[in-house]
């Protein structure tokens, strides 16, 4: 039993992550996952859903510090706003709600996160082992694609076949 539970320590199921985010930075991936439908891409409740049904706007709101209530008020939910205690706690509800505390009220835009423009330059073309100044918000890893030329093209299997893998699966069933 020792040596199973070393084994589980030695090995580790979960990675550790490398570098924790700043709370703003993980309360904007959040709020991009669950909150802009409702209350628009940067805040401002700008987008017809968010019109349609009179949602509030966020950017710039929570500047107090004190989140005790609008903690709840997500966790728990009101009027249209469904409940989302089941899907984040309190404490990435917090992370969202700095994101949103530091956003310009007017333009949405959050000084603290500053992103580059990708512009390629004729030096950057001619040199490409020169490394580019990193953003500050890290990057989302790519979805791996399926490509055509990667499928195997499936065949139908014979009625011999069938009967040979029924026959098999019946005699290893006591």
């Amino acid at each position: 039993m020792m040596i199973f539970f070393y084994a589980m320590i030695s090995f580790g199921f979960a990675e550790v992550p490398k570098t924790i985010p700043l709370p703003h930075i993980r309360g904007k991936e959040l709020y991009d996952d669950l909150c802009f439908q409702c209350h628009g891409t940067v805040g401002l409740a700008d987008s017809p859903l968010a019109q349609s049904m009179n949602a509030p706007m966020l950017a710039g709101q929570f500047t107090t510090g004190d989140y005790a209530a609008d903690i709840k008020l997500v966790q728990e939910g009101k009027g249209l706003m469904p409940s989302y205690e089941m899907v984040i706690d309190k404490h990435d509800t917090k992370r969202i709600l700095i994101y949103l505390g530091g956003l310009d009220p007017e333009t949405g835009i959050d000084p603290r996160i500053r992103e580059e423009p990708e512009e390629e330059t004729s030096e950057s073309k001619k040199s490409p082992d020169k490394t580019q100044k990193a953003s500050s918000v890290p990057s989302k890893p790519q979805k791996p694609s399926l490509k055509k030329a990667s499928l195997k093209k499936l065949k139908p299997l014979s009625e011999d076949t069938v009967e040979k893998k029924s026959k098999k699966k019946a005699e290893t069933i006591p």
